[in-house]
């Protein structure tokens, strides 16, 4: 790099390996995904095994579905060592039983009640006919109870969206057989949609799920913990089977709730910063605006974190009942109910919790013209040595946008950068500033690349991949000799980022270590937020 005098070394400037520079080398889309292929960090799959113990012992063909789900091989063990008891209490009802390897207990009551009517709202069909799941009615709670926890599920299937094997196995029930036979045999071309009933409403079933969780002993959990803490979750509070599922849910890198949940809590992140930090005008006439709204927020995030651990654990059984099935009335069932439980609460949890949590918070303003949203990077670094003290601290605020180049086949950035850079130099003698500004214009310096397909997103983990760096002449001064300049310094206003784009927007917080040495520490916290762009044509 280009220095020029009073210009000291700046750590942080550096070439990343899958920096904006490498990226524009790379114009084909095969070339491409090579490249992203040695930037992606991959996952951590070398969690030690889960539990042996002899009461507990690991279904290996379950444990290896688990595992192609992407989960590491110590909590795939650990849920695969549990135990499953079925009941079937009377025609229409199951209960289940899960032990857990560390002594939770989940209890489960499936009750499907065939041969009912409802008449969808015109939200619900308007949900549905967008390529929602066709389950209707749907209501959730979850309570906390002495040692452990509850959670109550209700939905409405349509006659279309019920199995043949269920509704085969639920023949011993009091319905006479040409009733059976009308809930069995809807009429031609129902089964692409729902089935209209006599009354106008539509034909199906109604669905219970309820289940109790109870607590375990976390000594028991084992390698599970230590897959969680490899991971970077916290620990203290999983002998909650439910505290346990949702920390599993996150580790799983390639299991799909795994990156709905992330999208949602980035979304989730974005809000609350929002509400603390309102820009609109609206907001002032509210005193209590910010504080109500990081509160919704809030209350949104705890909310998702309880859903899909249910949602998980759900997961987790149709997976067993697809493969150790108990009986083939009560295998259909949990396969069912499961599946069931997982598309109605994960519609729940975009259509109810985000949506209310979204319009809980006034949007923040957007800039003028295209640009719609900024990246944030702070740098520092303290180095100390026997002669003093070096503190560097860098500031680079973006404002960016996005448009698409059908030639390069990627979005080039649009919009501005305010830089600040300053290193204080304190002794015993005296104490030195050096400062460097600059603002300028980002066209065509940063690149960001959208995925669509499905299993490159599997394999990678993430749907986007953006970095920008820009060659600036920069304004100078240094304080103890009175002198000031300009000068060439490469400003790497977006380090490379990648994830999971959510909602309408991609966003996201990144804390890398820098200026690392045995007398010098410090750290690089990033933060993008900018709207997804429109797809490419």
């Amino acid at each position: 790099m280009t220095r020029f005098p009073g210009n000291p070394a700046h750590p942080h400037k550096r070439k990343h390996p899958c920096s904006f520079a490498a990226l524009r080398l790379a114009l084909g889309a095969s070339l491409l995904a090579l490249l992203l292929a040695g930037c992606n960090s991959g996952n951590n799959d070398s969690a030690p095994p889960g539990n042996t113990d002899k009461d507990f012992p690991v279904d290996q063909i379950q444990s290896a579905a688990l595992k192609a789900k992407g989960l590491p091989a110590a909590v795939a063990d650990f849920l695969a060592a549990a135990k499953l008891d079925t009941v079937r209490v009377d025609a229409n009802t199951f209960t289940y039983k899960q032990t857990f390897p560390n002594g939770a207990t989940r209890d489960i009551t499936l009750k499907i009640t065939p041969g009912q009517t409802y008449a969808p709202t015109a939200d619900e069909s308007t949900r549905v006919a967008k390529g929602g799941p066709a389950l209707y009615d749907i209501k959730f709670s979850h309570d906390s109870i002495a040692g452990g926890s509850k959670a109550d599920l209700s939905y409405f299937v349509p006659t279309a969206g019920l199995p043949p094997e269920l509704i085969a196995a639920l023949g011993s029930s009091s319905l006479t057989p040409e009733e059976m036979r009308r809930i069995a045999l809807p009429k031609a071309g129902a089964r692409s949609g729902p089935a209209e009933a006599a009354d106008g409403g539509t034909g199906g079933a109604a669905v219970n799920w309820g289940e109790v969780g109870k607590n375990g002993a976390d000594v028991s959990i084992g390698a599970l913990l230590d897959a969680a803490k490899e991971s970077g979750l916290p620990t203290g509070a999983l002998s909650n089977i439910y505290s346990l599922a949702s920390a599993a849910s996150a580790i799983g890198g390639a299991l799909e709730l795994s990156q709905q949940n992330a999208k949602w809590f980035l979304e989730l992140d974005a809000l609350k910063k929002c509400a603390e930090n309102p820009t609109n005008p609206v907001t002032k006439s509210d005193p209590n605006y910010s504080s109500n709204a990081a509160a919704k927020v809030d209350q949104a995030r705890s909310e998702i974190k309880e859903v899909n651990s249910v949602r998980f654990l759900n997961q987790m059984n149709e997976t067993a009942a697809g493969i150790t099935p108990q009986t083939a009335a009560m295998s259909v069932g949990m396969k069912a109910g499961s599946a069931w439980a997982d598309a109605s609460l994960g519609d729940f949890s975009e259509n109810t919790i985000m949506r209310e949590a979204r319009l809980a918070v006034v949007p923040c303003g957007d800039p003028p013209g295209q640009l719609t949203g900024n990246v944030d990077v702070l740098w520092s670094c303290t180095e100390t040595s026997s002669s003093g003290t070096v503190v560097t601290k860098t500031h680079t605020v973006s404002t960016v946008g996005w448009e698409w180049d059908a030639t390069f086949r990627r979005y080039f950035s649009i919009g501005a950068v305010e830089y600040e850079s300053v290193k204080t130099s304190s002794s015993n003698v005296r104490t030195c500033v050096y400062k460097e500004t600059y603002k300028g214009d980002l066209a065509k310096t940063g690149s960001l690349l959208i995925f669509y397909d499905a299993a490159y997103i599997k394999q990678f983990g993430y749907d986007y991949l953006a970095s920008g760096d820009v060659s600036a002449e920069v304004d100078w001064t240094e304080s103890c000799q009175g002198t000031s300049g300009t000068g060439p310094v490469t400003i790497e206003w977006l380090p490379p980022v990648q994830g999971l784009s959510g909602g309408s927007g991609i966003m996201g917080k990144m804390i890398n270590p820098s200026c690392v040495g045995s007398s010098a520490t410090g750290t690089e916290v990033t933060e993008w937020s900018f709207a997804l762009p429109p797809k490419e044509k």
